[in-house]
């Protein structure tokens, strides 16, 4: 079915597209400080801290987390919501951006766990099991594609510049980011990643979100209503 809505202006579309590519970048050349002294005593320093601080209830908490928000959801939820998309919304392009970006950040992720080979935090301090390599993490690359890409395209979907709406789009944003954030403390809490890994997850999910937003169709503005002779237009 054909999307007839208008792309992203190209001038918005060149800045993500660009942006992503820093962040998937930054994220990746990580790899290559994780011998670095002060990389490593950040990792082991941030690692203890939250060993250090574990709890029962606290535990059953940042374990549901992780659950609820692994790849393999993150992956479903992306591929349910990028169906409804295109069918419901009749917008094939905003379907599949959320697809794409997912199916990426999670190649990029896996290229880079096998290249790395990076060892997970000790075995015995770990409250989960995990058998793959630590970096970068994988539930961080994945929600944060997802949650990027979701705020993407429900800020798209904002056209008015009004104040209200500007409030909007900045509680969209704020939810993704937390969203981010509290699974990135579930992998640090649960003693299966170093703060290097999670950091990088981040950077590759949301950068490759980015670096793909010019897929997005946005709707047109309404046009303006003329003015009624005698009335004062609302603000």
């Amino acid at each position: 079915m054909r999307d007839v809505q208008p792309r992203t202006s190209k001038t918005a579309s060149a800045k993500l597209r660009w942006a992503g590519i820093v962040m998937i970048l930054a994220g990746a050349l990580i790899a290559f400080l994780l011998e670095r002294t002060w990389l490593l005593d950040g990792d082991e320093d941030t690692w203890e801290n939250f060993v250090n601080s574990r709890s029962a209830g606290a535990t059953e908490f940042w374990s549901t987390i992780t659950i609820a928000f692994n790849p393999s959801v993150a992956t479903i939820v992306s591929i349910v919501l990028g169906l409804a998309i295109w069918l419901l919304m009749k917008s094939w392009r905003n379907g599949l951006f959320l697809v794409v970006s997912m199916v990426v950040s999670t190649i990029i992720t896996h290229a880079l766990k096998a290249f790395v080979g990076r060892e997970r935090p000790p075995e015995i301090d770990r409250l989960i099991v995990e058998t793959n390599f630590s970096f970068p993490s994988g539930h961080a690359t994945a929600v944060s594609a997802m949650c990027v890409s979701l705020a993407l395209l429900a800020s798209s979907r904002i056209v008015s510049r009004s104040r209200r709406h500007f409030w909007l789009k900045l509680i969209i944003w704020l939810g993704a980011a937390v969203v981010i954030v509290v699974i990135a403390i579930s992998r640090l809490y649960l003693g299966v990643h170093w703060v290097s890994d999670v950091t990088a997850g981040v950077l590759i999910g949301s950068g490759t979100a980015f670096a793909f937003a010019w897929m997005i169709t946005v709707p047109k503005a309404a046009p303006a209503q003329p003015a009624t002779p005698g009335v004062t237009p609302t603000r």
